[in-house]
């Protein structure tokens, strides 16, 4: 029985890295064209309870001649947004070749054992 607890519990702890490394990634993705096409970033909301919106004083001024997102031209505007979910499509084959370069049984419970002392 608690072979098959830890069983599930690795899935689930796997689980919980994946989606956290794509959520990582895909912040990661507006980060970058946010500061590519010279836009002020106060803050990245990783992983939060409830969203949340940041406001920052219009007024406020803002240095080494960064504008504010809503300030950005409308291209920039998308191409930031579509950065996010673009980083996980282009995370996406690298993961496949991480996966399949290891020969099928290298990674598999037999070979994970400390050896035997016999």
């Amino acid at each position: 029985m608690s072979d098959q607890i830890l069983i599930v519990a690795g899935i689930v702890s796997f689980m919980y890295a994946i989606v956290f490394l794509e959520v990582f990634l895909h912040e990661l993705g507006h980060f970058f064209a946010a500061r590519a096409f010279r836009v002020s970033v106060k803050e990245i909301v990783f992983i939060s309870v409830q969203p949340k919106v940041i406001y920052q004083d219009p007024g406020e001024p803002i240095k080494d001649g960064l504008t504010y997102f809503h300030e950005a031209p409308r291209a920039h505007q998308n191409a930031i947004l579509i950065a996010g979910p673009l980083s996980g499509l282009l995370a996406a084959p690298f993961a496949y070749l991480i996966m399949h370069t290891y020969p099928d049984n290298a990674l598999s419970s037999k070979s994970l054992r400390s050896p035997s002392l016999s």
